[in-house]
C-alpha cells in the first residue's frame, strides 16, 4: 500500500483584462518519509500584465499589435522519489539463502544487513523562476519566448563520502543541488492566400545543468570531481595523438622528457594519453571530462505546410545539437 495526502489553494485576480495574478499552494504529505518531515508546503505565484490592452496601443496599433503580453512567476516544487525505493528512512534488510556454516558448509538461511535509515530525509525541492513575452503581430506572425531558473536543492543522493570501514551504506541524504538554466520559445505564422491556407511554426530551447553538489569523497585531483560538471559528464583519457618511434626509443632508454606510459608495453602506433598529474604514469589519476554529456543542450523543431481544397501537406523538420555519443564495443 501507498498513502498521500494533499491539500490545495488556487486563487486568481483580473483586473481590467490586462493585469493578472495568481497563487496557487500546496500542502502534500507521503509515507515515503518518516512521521516527522512527511509533510511539505509548496507555494507559487504569477503577474502578468497585458500591454496590447492599453488605450495607446489598443486605439492606435490595435490592427498590428494583436497580443504584447509580459509575464513572470516564481515557485517551489516538491518530489518524493528516493533512490533505492521507498521507506528509505527504516533500516534495510535483505534475506537470503546463500550463507554456508560448519564443517560441510551447509546453506542456511539469513538476513543481509542493508543501508542504515534516515530518520530526518524528506522532500527534494526545487526554486523555479521564469520570465515570459507573448505576442502576435498583423493577426499572422506570433512569438512566445521563456528565460527559466531551476535550482533543485534538497535532492535525495547516496553520500559516496562515507568510509568504506562503516561497513554499511549510510543512505540517501538531502544534500544534493543542481542548477538548470536556458529559455525556450516558439514563432508561428499563418495566413491564406484565396483557397490556399499556410501555416509554420518553429520552436526552439537550449538548456545547460551544472552539479553544484552531490557528496564526493575527497579527489586526489580536481579534475576528477563531478561537482561542477553537467550531470551525465563524461570521464576519461585525453587523446593526445599516436607514439613513434622516437617516443619508444625514448621510453626504452629512459630518457628525460620520455612520454607517460601505461602499465603495458606500448608501441609505435599505439594512443597517447595526456599525463594530467606529471607522475610520468598513465592511470586513472589521468581521468578527466571529456567530450559533452549524451544530453544535447539544443533542440530546434520547424513544421510548415498547407491546405487547398481539402488537401493538405505538412512537413517536420527536427534536430538536437551540443552533445556527445560515445561508441563502444561493436558499434566502434
Amino acid at each position: 500500500p501507498a498513502n498521500f495526502e494533499g491539500y490545495t489553494l488556487s486563487l486568481g485576480y483580473r483586473y481590467k483584462s490586462k493585469y493578472l495574478f495568481d497563487f496557487n499552494a500546496a500542502y502534500n504529505g507521503t509515507d515515503r518519509f518518516g512521521k516527522d518531515n512527511r509533510f511539505g508546503f509548496f507555494p507559487s505565484a504569477s503577474v502578468g500584465y497585458i500591454i496590447s490592452e492599453e488605450p495607446f496601443i489598443k486605439d492606435n496599433l490595435g490592427d498590428k499589435i494583436n497580443l504584447l503580453k509580459l509575464r513572470g512567476s516564481f515557485g517551489i516544487v516538491g518530489s518524493d522519489a528516493a533512490p533505492g525505493g521507498r521507506y528509505v528512512y527504516k533500516q534495510s534488510f535483505t534475506e537470503s539463502n546463500n550463507v554456508n556454516f560448519g564443517e560441510r558448509f551447509s546453506s542456511q538461511p539469513c538476513y543481509w544487513e542493508g543501508n542504515l535509515g534516515t530518520d530526518y530525509v524528506t522532500w527534494e525541492k526545487s526554486r523555479k523562476w521564469d520570465i515570459g513575452l507573448e505576442t502576435k503581430f498583423f493577426n499572422r506572425l506570433g512569438l512566445t519566448v521563456d528565460w527559466f531558473y531551476d535550482l533543485r536543492y534538497d535532492q535525495l543522493v547516496e553520500r559516496s563520502s562515507a568510509p568504506l570501514m562503516l561497513g554499511v551504506g549510510p543512505g540517501p541524504s538531502n544534500v544534493g543541488r543542481t542548477r538548470n538554466t536556458g529559455f525556450d520559445g516558439i514563432i508561428t505564422y499563418q495566413d491564406r492566400f484565396g483557397e490556399f491556407n499556410v501555416s509554420s511554426s518553429l520552436v526552439f530551447s537550449y538548456a545547460k545543468n551544472k552539479i553544484l553538489y552531490q557528496d564526493e569523497p575527497e579527489k586526489a585531483y580536481p579534475w576528477l570531481m563531478r561537482t561542477g560538471h553537467s550531470i551525465g559528464q563524461i570521464f576519461g583519457y585525453h587523446w593526445t595523438g599516436y607514439y613513434t618511434p622516437d617516443d619508444i626509443e625514448a621510453i626504452n632508454k629512459g630518457l628525460p622528457g620520455a612520454p607517460a606510459t601505461p602499465n603495458v608495453p606500448v608501441q609505435a602506433g599505439d594512443l597517447k594519453y595526456e599525463d594530467l598529474n606529471g607522475d610520468g604514469v598513465i592511470n586513472d589519476f589521468d581521468k578527466g571530462p571529456i567530450g559533452k554529456p549524451n544530453l544535447p543542450s539544443t533542440t530546434l523543431g520547424w513544421n510548415i505546410g498547407g491546405s487547398w481544397k481539402g488537401i493538405s501537406l505538412n512537413v517536420l523538420f527536427q534536430g538536437s545539437f551540443d552533445y556527445s555519443f560515445a561508441l563502444t564495443g561493436t558499434a566502434i
